[in-house]
C-alpha cells in the first residue's frame, strides 16, 4: 500500500511539472502569433432527434442561428454544405440534449479525487440508466468541500457517438467535441480531433509546429550543455589528480612512516607520564577521571581513578596499547556513589 501511494505521489508530482513547463511554454509564444491559431468565434451544434440547430458566436458576443428540421442523419449535400460555411473558421462542438443524453451527480468522497475516473466507473452500475458497456461517459467534479466531492457525470450510447462522428468524417468535416447538456452548463463525453475549422494554412500550422519544437528542445539542450560541462570538469579533475599524485603518494608514505615510528616507539621504550595521561584521558568514559598518578621503577605505574563502573573502565583500559596489563589493587566506594580504583600497570 506505502509502493502505491508513492507511485501516487510521484505521479501527482509529475502532472503538475509537466502543466507548469506547459504553461511557461505557452507564456512563451507572442500573443500575435497564438491570435493567428486562436479561432475568434466558436459554433454550437445543437442536436435533437428531429432537428439541428447551429448557433455561431462571434469574438464581441454576437451570434446568429441556423436551423434544419432534419435529424443529423437526414441532412443532404446541401445541408451539409451549409453547416461547413456556417462553422468555417470556428471552433465548433456538438451538444447533445435528452434522450440522446444523460446527466446525474454523484458524491464521492476527498481521496477519489486523484484517481475519479477509476472512482466513478464502480458507481456507473448504479448511475447510469444503461448497461454501463454500451455508454460513453465522462465525469468532472463540480464542488469540493470538507465532506467530499460532488461530481457530474454525463453520458450517451456509444453507437449514438459514433454515428454522429462518421456523418462529419463521411462530408469531410473534422469531429468536433461532443458535449451533453446540463441543467446550467455542457460536460463534454467524447473528444474532437486537434485543430479547428479553417483555423490557419498548412504552411502556418508548420511555422507553429517548427517553433513549438524549438521551444520544446530548450531542456534537451540545457541539459546537453550540462553533460558537455560535466565531462570537461571530470577531464580537468582527471588531469589534476594525474599532477597531485606523486604529492598524495609521499604524504601516504610519510603518514605509515610516522604510525610506524610511535608504534617502535612503544616497543623500544616506556612511554612518558604525559603519555600515559593522554592515553587515560583519551579511553576512560566522560563520567571518571584520575585522582593520582605514580610511576615505579621500570615500566611499573599506579593509577588511581575514581569511576561510575568498574567494569565499563576495565573495558577502556583494556582496549589501550599499553594499559591492558594491569592488577586491581583496591576497589574502594566513595561518598558520591562512585568507586576509587587503584590500578598497578605494567607498561607493555
Amino acid at each position: 500500500m506505502q509502493s502505491l501511494t508513492a507511485v501516487q505521489n510521484v505521479a501527482s508530482a509529475s502532472a503538475d511539472a509537466w502543466h507548469w513547463w506547459v504553461g511557461e511554454l505557452s507564456a512563451m509564444i507572442p500573443e500575435r502569433l497564438k491570435a493567428r491559431f486562436r479561432p475568434s468565434r466558436s459554433s454550437q451544434i445543437h442536436l435533437r432527434t428531429d432537428a439541428v440547430e447551429i448557433l455561431v458566436l462571434e469574438a464581441d458576443g454576437d451570434g446568429r442561428r441556423y436551423g434544419d428540421a432534419r435529424s443529423l442523419e437526414m441532412l443532404d449535400e446541401a445541408a451539409w454544405a451549409e453547416l461547413l460555411l456556417l462553422i468555417d473558421g470556428t471552433k465548433p462542438f456538438v451538444i447533445l440534449s435528452p434522450p440522446d443524453c444523460f446527466v446525474t451527480e454523484v458524491r464521492l468522497p476527498r481521496a477519489a479525487q486523484q484517481r475519479l475516473r477509476s472512482a466513478v466507473e464502480l458507481q456507473m452500475w448504479q448511475i447510469s440508466p444503461l448497461d454501463p458497456s454500451i455508454v460513453k461517459w465522462e465525469a468532472q467534479v463540480l464542488e469540493a468541500d470538507e465532506q467530499g466531492l460532488i461530481v457530474q457525470v454525463g453520458m450517451a450510447r456509444a453507437t449514438r457517438i459514433e454515428a454522429i462522428q462518421s456523418a462529419f468524417e463521411l462530408n469531410g468535416l473534422d469531429v468536433p467535441a461532443i458535449h451533453a447538456r446540463t441543467a446550467s452548463s455542457i460536460i463534454k463525453i467524447a473528444s474532437g480531433r486537434a485543430g479547428s475549422y479553417g483555423a490557419a494554412k498548412l504552411t502556418d500550422r508548420k511555422i507553429w509546429l517548427i517553433a513549438f519544437a524549438l521551444i520544446c528542445s530548450i531542456p534537451f539542450t540545457i541539459a546537453g550543455g550540462a553533460m558537455l560541462l560535466s565531462s570537461a570538469a571530470q577531464d580537468e579533475i582527471a588531469e589534476l589528480q594525474e599532477t597531485v599524485a606523486p604529492r598524495l603518494k609521499a604524504e601516504r608514505e610519510a603518514r605509515n612512516a610516522e604510525t610506524v615510528r610511535r608504534a617502535l616507539r612503544l616497543i623500544l621504550a616506556p612511554p612518558q607520564v604525559g603519555a600515559i595521561v593522554e592515553e587515560l584521558a583519551a579511553i576512560l568514559p566522560s563520567t571518571d577521571h584520575v585522582q593520582a598518578l605514580e610511576k615505579g621503577s621500570g615500566r611499573e605505574v599506579q593509577i588511581i581513578a575514581e569511576v561510575a563502573d568498574t567494569d565499563a573502565a576495565d573495558i577502556a583500559l583494556d582496549g589501550s596499547e599499553f594499559l591492558a596489563n594491569r592488577e586491581t589493587v583496591d576497589v574502594t566506594p566513595t561518598d558520591t556513589d562512585r568507586m576509587r580504583v587503584t590500578y598497578k600497570v605494567r607498561i607493555q
